[in-house]
């Protein structure tokens, strides 16, 4: 069943100068417990495309549907609900308050739609399950960059969304820092959670998910699907062959 679908979205984008088609004439969908990858070179419009799926911009045409719902036509109180509630979203410069505790920008979001206590204790649980919890009490500002990913993850699960969204979410870490998000991605995706991920890493996108979009130049070139957590060396490399064949 399509959690998600995008029917026929564009958007342009205009300068002082110019007009640019960043995303022309999209159509997608994305299925329960789909672990989506949107690839392709700088410019072809993929976090266009995120953004506008996950209601944080608006399709100039067309329209994205959730679970049967236009959120391009919700009312803001309404859209804004969605996002807390049944979206997770991750930035890749993790966009966290810095006037915030790492505890308060976790739990924050659950205040806004749940009790309490019941944030309190969710959030906790995050910092522990993130080997975090020593760094409850710090600032953003006291924070590696990879440390700050990890607190952005948790605010985005706090209220257990059905869908999470993220925005080349190991651009900014480290190699190793990097694996380990992959890692959680994949039990995240295992528990049932469908994801849909901007990334500039081909090599990850082979590897872990089922669908795999390549973006240029605004259109969509090409949509692979296969089989999501592949361990097979010989498959992976077929796989990364086909896709950097298509992006390049």
């Amino acid at each position: 069943m399509a959690v998600l679908t995008a029917n026929n979205i564009s958007k342009k984008y205009v300068s002082k100068d110019n007009a640019c088609m960043a995303l022309n004439d999209i159509c997608v969908n994305v299925e329960k417990g789909d672990f989506v990858s949107i690839v392709g070179k700088s410019g072809a419009g993929k976090s266009t495309l995120l953004f506008l799926l996950a209601g944080i911009k608006y399709p100039d045409t067309g329209d994205v549907l959730m679970n049967g719902r236009s959120i391009t036509k919700m009312k803001d109180k309404e859209l804004s609900k969605v996002h807390g509630t049944e979206m997770g979203i991750v930035f890749q410069d993790s966009k966290l308050v810095e006037e915030l505790s790492v505890f308060d920008n976790i739990a924050l979001p659950g205040y806004l739609y749940r009790k309490k206590d019941d944030v309190d204790k969710e959030a906790l649980s995050l910092l522990s399950s993130l080997h975090m919890i020593d760094q409850k009490d710090k600032y953003p500002d006291q924070l590696s960059a990879g440390q700050k990913q990890r607190i952005a993850f948790a605010r985005a699960l706090i209220n257990q969304p059905d869908i999470i969204f993220l925005d080349e979410p190991t651009g900014n870490l480290d190699v190793k820092t990097g694996r380990w998000i992959y890692s959680l991605l994949v039990k995240l995706n295992k528990s049932g959670k469908t994801i849909v991920m901007v990334t500039h890493d081909s090599n990850a996108a082979a590897v872990i998910s089922n669908k795999v979009w390549i973006l240029d130049s605004g259109h969509l070139k090409k949509e692979f699907s296969y089989k999501a957590g592949c361990n097979n060396s010989e498959e992976v490399k077929v796989r990364l062959k086909e896709i950097n064949e298509m992006m390049y």
